[in-house]
């Protein structure tokens, strides 16, 4: 019983992992994307289409490897 609750828990970890980059915070002026498990690329990506809503670009404006999280604006 033990072993089969400690697979249940390792499976749950990856798959919070598998959700691809998401927008943690945003605005109609830029945000913040999460992208652990992804790229940065992909991270701009989802900025991307968040401020292409509004006909605009993203441009990051922070960068944070170490907590995988991007801050971007969005600019015309």
């Amino acid at each position: 019983m033990r072993q089969g609750t400690v697979m249940v828990m390792a499976a749950a970890v990856l798959l919070v992992g598998c959700g691809g980059p998401r927008i943690e915070w945003s605005n109609e002026r830029g945000g913040i994307v999460t992208y652990a498990g992804s790229t940065e690329e992909q991270a701009m990506d989802v900025a991307d289409d968040h401020c292409g809503k509004s006909g605009r670009k993203a441009r990051v404006s922070n960068l944070n490897v170490a907590d995988a999280k991007v801050t971007f604006d969005c600019v015309k």
